[in-house]
């Protein structure tokens, strides 16, 4: 005979819960943190380096700031 669950079986105590706000954060922090783990510093540097040029472009040839994310035209144009 199969034990059939009611919603108390299921409950959890209120004081082991993690907020969203709390979760959301978390969830930033660890991928803040792989992200960091995998990339290496010349590649860091370099992104950074190629994102710098891009925005120059992006102002010299738009008269505005680049913004992310940018359409498919900027990308062919680029």
């Amino acid at each position: 005979m199969k034990h059939k669950r009611t919603s108390t079986d299921l409950a959890t105590p209120a004081s082991s819960l993690v907020l969203p706000e709390q979760l959301a954060q978390q969830a930033a922090d660890a991928v803040r943190e792989l992200l960091a783990e995998a990339a290496a510093a010349n590649t860091t540097r370099s992104y950074a380096a190629a994102l710098r040029y891009w925005a120059g472009w992006h102002q010299a040839r738009f008269g505005i700031e680049l913004t992310l994310p940018v359409t498919e035209a900027v990308v062919i144009q680029f």
